[in-house]
């Protein structure tokens, strides 16, 4: 028997196949939940419409749907629609034999009574009346669903269909699904509330969405894989699914989430036969035309292909969905669209396979457009597309250093990875690949660059032949000179080429932050600080953050250093805020700022506020700059200490930071930082000798200084120096005469002189350096930094107690904060050997018989419980078993 009613005209199919009035299965394997899903979730509204492109998820959201909500079982009639339903007589024909395929609707004497369809001549009102006798007030209501909408497009057959929803039946919920927009009128439906509209948005899959499927699919990828291809796919799940299928046939994964895009053949296929087949020939042509664009306005796409009907037909694909988004703009401005990624990938290299001249001409036009326009980074990428080394150098010259400024450097060098050798001559692109190297700390690259710039040493150019240029030169060089031993020479070369006054405002502000660090370097730290405020000026005033946050990052250095802790503190918080507010916390850039406040955190005792910094790091091995690398490893080491890590594993632990720098070049005043406190540390461990390693590790870099002398007098007061001489070697640290090159070492300076005057002899000298001590910890709250310098110094403050003044409240706090004393735990601290002769002191055992049971001298013996004694803090040995046993060693 024939599916179709006797009364329906002869053109019409007589007969309907099955699999087009029957619901899909659904997948093995289904989407992840998208929002779409969601809002498709529970009882059916009166009229669903959904509308996705193709491969969005569209048929199996819908048959998840129908298959999960319970009170549609058996009430579900399924219409898939093709291009033969494109008249009135062929949509009803397949609506009708869709209702009598659902089982309970088909043993139902009524539906025998829906015996005509209408014809091309007109609309049957009656037949929907009839519909609405069979399906009667139900509740809930049945549902037809009509899949692939987009299909009709004859006015009479759309007419129909918008008669059937003014008169929809009560029992009756219809689902609209198309790849478009269809073109029937909602706008009733929209104001009674009775239409609910699922939109393309709607299908895209979130990042933890694509995990999902990937991993639905049999793929559990690093995180960064999944993210890298979310974003080349946005969350297209017909895409994800492609890149799922790559890598079932055994494709590395870091290689499919790094390759994936257009150009992929199965990706290719599915934008062919899904996408572009589906459009006239000249709107293909015109997608080729303009699909070199990341984003386009209808005046590009005009400037493009010449037609003045540019925008209406980049407002055709928006509607029909065809992987073209218009973005939001402001009231009153021209319209932008962008193509889906992996479209515009397979457009352009399509151009390029066909027309490769014209390709290059095209980038060329955008390189023009997006530099009219200032905007550089499009400008380079379509400048280097062009293949023309003039429109690249044009383009560099005119905004690279301000892309380096802003973070862009890295852009920069891959968008020129592939560069002809010739362009690398040039001594504009060279030099600022090699300033774009030097930005993310690599030296050995910026070396490539700088070998290869067809030009002579800055010093050597005539600054009247290109006074630009050869500022630029002498900046790079001098970045490049801070990773070496010829900071002297390349400041005094940037300085005569006039670094920091050409009067480029982006080339001035890079200038004046390398000669801001170098002078640093140079012992100038006026003029250091006088050149990075310059530099911030010129940030702040042009509205640059990138470099605003790094001249206040190393403004806090700077203040660091000189101890001017409160505006230390004032430009840490505003770069920090800066930097969260636009997203870059935790990166590189950020990672001095974090340094810092650990470290006056650590000093100040707050080791919460440590932690937390210490957290927001990037992992030490990470982080390009060398003096970042260490720092950040040392600050993990030392807050573990302070927490309670023994002496001798935290000391190892710094020096492992130094060690795995190599070679690389480190700022002095790190060393200055440090280095007291790995040796201090030793020391404490009873290790002189790796102290005396540490000292001489950055030797050259402590010449001279304060922190110089207070590691000879703590070394050699190691080796037995009497306090009186002892006193004598520190005294240029403890007068000034000798400068601190980190100013808060002074404090320690000042703690060491206050215990030698108090082992010599001279309590009024040792009260004198002890209250210097004490009022410049107390006015920056510097707890952590006394309390490490040992337990000697808690005994003289205890000592001196009621004699501190208005800092009195300091050293009460002080004395009471629960301290772990830069000196190891006993378990760790005890040699092999101690550890076994402790054992033996809660035995009756004597000296005589210990040193028989372990065949040394009774001498020997005593030499090792000495050493338990002083490491245990205490006079005896009935007290150390006592403070054994305290801390679990017995």
């Amino acid at each position: 028997m024939s599916d179709v009613p006797a009364s329906v005209s002869g053109s019409v199919r007589d007969h309907v196949p099955l699999a087009k009035v029957a619901p899909p299965e659904l997948p093995a394997v289904v989407v992840a939940e998208t929002r779409a899903a969601r809002l498709l979730a529970g009882p059916p509204a009166p009229v669903t419409v959904l509308v996705a492109p193709p491969g969005a998820g569209k048929t199996v959201t819908l048959t998840s749907w129908l298959g999960s909500t319970p009170t549609l079982a058996g009430r579900v009639a399924w219409a898939t629609l093709d291009r033969n339903d494109n008249d009135v007589a062929s949509l009803w024909t397949t609506l009708l034999a869709a209702l009598r395929a659902n089982l309970s609707l088909a043993s139902d004497h009524g539906i025998a009574e829906l015996s005509s369809a209408p014809t091309a001549a007109g609309v049957d009102e009656a037949l929907i009346r009839q519909l609405g006798v069979l399906l009667g007030p139900q509740d809930p209501p049945f549902v037809l669903v009509l899949d692939d909408l987009h299909e009709i497009t004859e006015p009479d057959a759309l007419a129909s269909l918008e008669l059937l929803l003014r008169l929809r039946p009560r029992g009756l919920a219809l689902v609209l699904a198309a790849r478009y927009q269809p073109g029937i009128s909602l706008h009733r439906l929209r104001l009674d509330g009775s239409v609910r509209e699922i939109g393309p948005e709607d299908f895209v899959l979130g990042l933890e969405e694509a995990g999902q499927l990937l991993a639905s699919l049999g793929h559990d990828l690093e995180d960064e894989d999944v993210d890298a291809l979310w974003r080349r796919t946005e969350g297209w799940v017909a895409a994800l699914r492609l890149a799922a299928s790559e890598l079932q046939r055994g494709a590395d994964p870091r290689q499919v989430a790094r390759t994936f895009g257009g150009t992929t053949p199965t990706v290719a296929e599915l934008l062919v036969f899904e996408v572009l087949d589906h459009l006239p020939s000249e709107t293909r042509e015109f997608l080729v035309g303009t699909g070199a664009c990341r984003e386009l306005t209808p005046t590009l796409a005009e400037r493009l292909t010449g037609r003045k009907d540019a925008g209406a037909m980049l407002e055709e694909l928006h509607q029909r969905n065809a992987l073209t988004n218009r973005l939001a703009r402001g009231e009153g401005q021209e319209p932008v669209y962008r193509y889906h990624d992996l479209l515009r990938g397979y457009l352009g290299n399509e151009l390029q396979r066909t027309d490769l001249p014209r390709w290059r001409q095209l980038q060329g036009e955008l390189a023009s457009w997006y530099a009219d326009r200032r905007q550089w980074r499009l400008a380079l990428e379509h400048a280097v597309g062009s293949a023309e080394q003039d429109r690249v150098h044009a383009v560099l010259r005119e905004a690279g250093v301000g892309m380096v400024l802003d973070g862009d450097g890295p852009l920069i060098e891959r968008l020129l990875d592939d560069a002809q050798g010739t362009w690398r001559k040039d001594p504009v692109i060279g030099g600022l690949l090699a300033a774009s190297a030097l930005a993310r700390f690599d030296a050995v690259t910026a070396d490539r660059h700088l070998a290869a710039v067809a030009v002579a040493p800055a010093s050597n150019i005539d600054p009247a032949g290109d006074p630009w240029l050869s500022a630029m030169r002498a900046t790079v060089d001098l970045h490049r000179a801070r990773f070496s031993s010829e900071v002297a020479t390349a400041l005094r070369d940037a300085d005569i080429a006039g670094v920091g006054d050409t009067g480029d405002v982006d080339l001035d502000l890079l200038g004046l932050i390398q000669t801001g660090v170098a002078r640093v370097r140079m012992g100038s730290p006026v003029g250091s600080r006088r050149d990075l405020e310059r530099a911030l000026h010129l940030a702040t005033s042009t509205s640059r953050d990138f470099p605003r946050v790094t001249c206040l990052g190393n403004l806090g250095a700077l203040a660091t250093l000189a101890g001017r802790i409160p505006e230390c503190d004032e430009h840490l918080e505003t770069a920090l805020q800066i930097a969260r507010r636009r997203g870059w916390d935790g990166s590189q850039l950020t990672a001095q700022l974090h340094v810092l406040v650990a470290w006056w955190a650590l000093l100040r005792g707050d080791r919460s506020t440590a932690r937390r910094e210490i957290t927001a790091l990037p992992p030490p091995p990470t982080l390009g700059n060398p003096d970042m690398r260490v720092a950040a490893a040392a600050l993990t080491a030392l807050a573990d200490h302070l927490d309670g890590a023994p002496a001798r594993p935290t000391a190892i632990r710094l020096r492992s930071a130094w060690d795995q720098l190599g070679d690389a070049e480190t700022t002095p005043e790190l060393a200055c930082m440090l280095i007291p406190w790995e040796a201090k540390l030793w020391l404490a461990a009873d290790d002189p000798v790796a102290a005396e390693e540490a000292a001489r590790r950055r030797e050259p870099d402590l010449d001279g200084s304060a922190e110089e002398l207070l590691l000879r007098v703590l070394l050699a007061r190691a080796k037995g120096l009497p306090a009186a001489k002892a006193r004598r070697w520190l005294t240029p640290a403890h007068t000034g005469d000798v400068r601190a090159r980190f100013a808060v070492n002074r404090i320690w300076v000042w703690l060491l002189a206050a215990q030698l005057a108090a082992e010599a002899g001279s309590t009024q000298a040792s009260y004198e350096a002890l209250t210097q001590a004490v009022r410049s910890a107390a006015s920056d709250h510097l707890v952590g930094l006394v309390d490490a310098f040992g337990p000697a110094t808690k005994d003289l403050l205890a000592a001196n107690r009621g004699r501190f003044g208005r800092h009195e409240g300091f050293v009460t706090e002080l004395l009471e904060w629960r301290s772990t004393e830069v000196a190891p735990t006993a378990a760790l601290a005890l040699t092999p050997v101690e550890e076994a002769i402790l054992r033996e002191l809660p035995t009756h055992r004597t000296m005589a018989d210990i040193a028989e049971l372990r065949g040394v001298s009774v001498n020997t013996v005593k030499t090792h419980l000495k050493s338990i004694y002083r490491k245990l803090a205490v006079q005896g040995r009935r007290e150390a078993v006592e403070e054994a046993r305290a801390q679990g060693l017995l």
